[in-house]
């Protein structure tokens, strides 16, 4: 990782990111039920659901405790039974360290949550 991009206040996902971590997933489920899923996951790791779209498949969240951060979840149905998964997150405050590896890491806590009560496939 550079340097420049270690300090980003940004991280996302998408189908060709160079980082593999960070590409875009894939589950054998419906939209509406993953938006359900996710909605309630990411309550559940401390961030306050500011708005849920199930018909544009697009979950808002932001941290509570700072209100520094947003996270925006982004559900795509591209079949009956396949379903892509796309994070944004991002924050406003500086990190001396870096805010990219910690915002980096909340994504993948949120996919790594998923994996246990959805299927993954191959994109």
């Amino acid at each position: 990782m550079g340097i420049f991009k270690r300090f980003s206040k940004e991280c996302e996902t998408s189908d060709a990111h160079e980082d593999v971590t960070l590409q875009t997933r894939y589950y054998k489920e419906s939209g509406r039920k993953m938006v359900e899923e996710i909605k309630g996951l990411i309550e559940k790791v401390g961030y306050r659901v500011i708005s849920v779209s199930v018909d544009r498949g697009e979950i808002m969240a932001q941290r509570p405790r700072d209100k520094s951060g947003l996270l925006v979840v982004s559900v795509v149905q591209l079949t009956p039974i396949k379903t892509a998964v796309d994070v944004k997150n991002s924050t406003d405050l500086f990190i001396p360290t870096g805010a990219q590896p910690k915002l980096k890491q909340e994504i993948l806590s949120i996919y790594a949550e998923l994996k246990k009560k959805f299927q993954e496939i191959d994109g």
